[in-house]
């Protein structure tokens, strides 16, 4: 079982988005990146959803991204999880 948001989670997650043949056709006309950024960490990382398909970037700090989401530890995992929901207005 991989840790929750650890470099081998991050690439697992990267190596699903990539592997998705169909995203890059859903997103070709709406391409967007939203940026996670864990607050009781250095965590950031950017799911990028364009025509080339998905992908995860880590490296870059800098990436432009149309959306940041930020919550700490504890909110990331009760999202992924599915025992918290997040409403936007």
């Amino acid at each position: 079982m991989l840790r929750f948001l650890s470099p081998e989670w991050l690439r697992a997650f990267d190596t699903a988005l990539r592997s998705d043949r169909e995203l890059g056709a859903r997103f070709v006309g709406s391409p967007i990146a939203i940026a996670q950024e864990i607050g009781d960490s250095d965590l950031r990382y950017v799911i990028v959803l364009d025509g080339e398909g998905g992908r995860v970037e880590t490296d870059r700090r800098d990436f432009p991204v149309d959306v940041t989401f930020a919550c700490d530890r504890a909110t990331a995992a009760a999202l992924a999880q599915g025992t918290r929901t997040l409403s936007v207005r």
